[in-house]
């Protein structure tokens, strides 16, 4: 990537659940593995960044998050990739609930779609 960066505008949310019995120790090598993944995605500029958390395991559905972010020709060159589809199997091999959402962060589009979701419930 050049020195300018590129806006972050679109988003992937991936969550899980609790790891699937019997493959605790799997899921936790596989967490470990996605962090190098997503790093590498990062480093060769296929995405912008990643935030990955872990919550306090109060309910089995929803145990952590990986957000990946860049710009919408980033994310949508990313999902169509057979690499990005494995990764996504591999997690939900070893964890519950695994889910994954586009998401929007890009501060302009959110507040499109807050005047679009206004202007959609005045009509109501």
């Amino acid at each position: 990537m050049g020195t300018t960066k590129a806006k972050t505008e679109a988003a992937l949310l991936m969550v899980w659940g609790q790891p699937v019995r019997g493959r605790e120790k799997q899921a936790n090598n596989q967490l470990r593995e996605s962090v190098r993944y997503l790093k590498r995605l990062q480093e060769e500029g296929r995405i912008e960044r990643f935030e990955w958390g872990g919550l306090a395991p109060q309910a089995e559905d929803l145990w952590g998050f990986a957000l990946l972010r860049g710009t919408t020709e980033q994310i949508d060159a990313l999902r169509r990739t057979e690499e990005y589809a494995r990764w996504v199997l591999r997690v939900s091999l070893v964890a519950d609930r695994v889910r994954v959402f586009d998401a929007t962060v890009d501060e302009q589009l959110l507040a499109r779609n807050m005047q679009f979701y206004d202007e959609t419930i005045e009509g109501l």
